[in-house]
């Protein structure tokens, strides 16, 4: 008995149009393939990077041609060349390569990666690798697919981020104000190392009223999916406040309330110790403090508006000092990699310097800020 042909699929008029673009691409990739491949019920083949499968349609990159959407409902079966996260529409996930089997029916094909096999024994990598599901050689539907993306979880990354912030006023006061602000944060396994520095200089009516700087380092290691424990090292001066050097250092814990990137909510606690080295000698102190620090934003109209708010206080345990310093603001997407911010930092110190008596700054700031950030995973697989 033998079987009938399946029949051929009918595409419309602007299928056919693509599909014209794939042969191309076909015909210049008809040497073995490289990369990901999508092979159609009509029997043909496509080569490329897969991008992702969501909505019931996949995305694929072919190298002579721009990327390409086809329904999930066309594709008789996909097979990815580097390792990548499958999500099945039950629910289930796992990190794999899709292939095919001696049937020529596709499978997820549960493999480990150089970084996996590398960290196999971290705990926090051992947290984060969901069960293999399926079992390694087990063969699915492409309809049994939610998703496949590329492989996000990486254990060494980076996120940097640089930042020009401007303003201006003229009238009865003409004044100006220039600060830049850079931010380094790489990432290893369960911990983190945040480094930022800024530089401001403010000018009213031909004179210079502010020269300040702030540097600060932050490392962190994640105990659990929620809490983590904390160093933290914050070094400032501010001549116009009569403050030479202000050095504080700390540790303690904190508690991700919300961990979906790129929204987060988190809270941390801790004590620490602070020196102060004023332009009046008599004046310097030190103390040991209590630290609070809330860092938290929100993402609205799918990345285009970010909303962020920063707490830093620091509390003298036996001394009325108290230092609070707030930065709130609003981020809007650019083009590229850019960012503009339209932002409001508070300072509030209770017990300043001799001389000084407003314990009050509030500056806003226009930003317009770079960001980029990159991993291992390209090159470790």
């Amino acid at each position: 008995m033998t079987n009938a042909s399946p029949p051929r699929l009918r595409f419309d008029h602007a299928t056919r149009a693509r599909a014209r673009a794939i042969g191309i691409a076909l015909v210049l990739t008809a040497a073995p393939a490289l990369g990901d491949s999508v092979r159609l019920k009509s029997g043909d083949l496509i080569s490329g990077e897969i991008e992702s499968i969501s909505d019931d349609e996949l995305l694929i990159d072919p190298p002579f041609a721009d990327p390409i959407e086809i329904k999930i409902k066309y594709i008789a079966s996909i097979e990815t060349t580097r390792p990548v996260t499958v999500t099945f529409r039950d629910g289930r996930e796992t990190t794999g390569l899709v292939d095919l089997d001696e049937h020529g029916k596709m499978r997820v094909n549960v493999k480990t990666s150089r970084w996996e096999a590398a960290h196999a024994d971290d705990p926090w990598l051992l947290r984060r690798n969901r069960e293999s599901v399926p079992q390694e050689g087990t063969s699915q539907p492409i309809d049994s697919l939610h998703a496949v993306q590329e492989l996000e979880l990486a254990y060494y990354r980076y996120e940097a981020e640089i930042g020009l912030g401007f303003n201006a006023a003229s009238g009865n006061t003409d004044s100006s104000a220039l600060s830049l602000e850079s931010k380094l944060a790489p990432y290893w396994g369960p911990n983190s190392l945040t480094l930022d520095g800024e530089i401001e200089r403010r000018e009213s009516n031909g004179d210079i009223d502010a020269k300040n700087w702030r540097i600060s380092a932050s490392y962190e290691r994640e105990l659990t999916a929620k809490w983590f424990a904390y160093l933290v090292n914050l070094d400032e001066s501010d001549p116009f406040q009569n403050l030479n050097l202000r050095a504080a250092v700390g540790t303690g814990g904190g508690y991700k309330f919300w961990d979906a990137d790129p929204n987060h909510l988190e809270l941390s606690l801790g004590f620490g110790y602070v020196r102060e080295d004023f332009s009046v000698a008599s004046a310097d102190r030190d103390f040991g403090a209590a630290i609070w620090e809330l860092d938290g934003s929100r993402d609205f109209f799918n990345g285009d508006v970010t909303f962020y708010h920063q707490d830093f206080v620091i509390k003298a345990l036996t001394a009325k000092q108290l230092l609070l310093k707030t930065t709130q603001g609003v981020k809007l997407d650019l083009p590229g990699d850019f960012d503009l911010k339209l932002e409001v930092q508070y300072d509030y110190t209770a017990d300043p310097a001799p001389g000084v008596l407003d314990k009050n700054d509030f500056r806003y700031v226009v930003k317009l800020d770079y960001e980029f950030e990159g991993d291992e995973t390209d090159w470790l697989h």
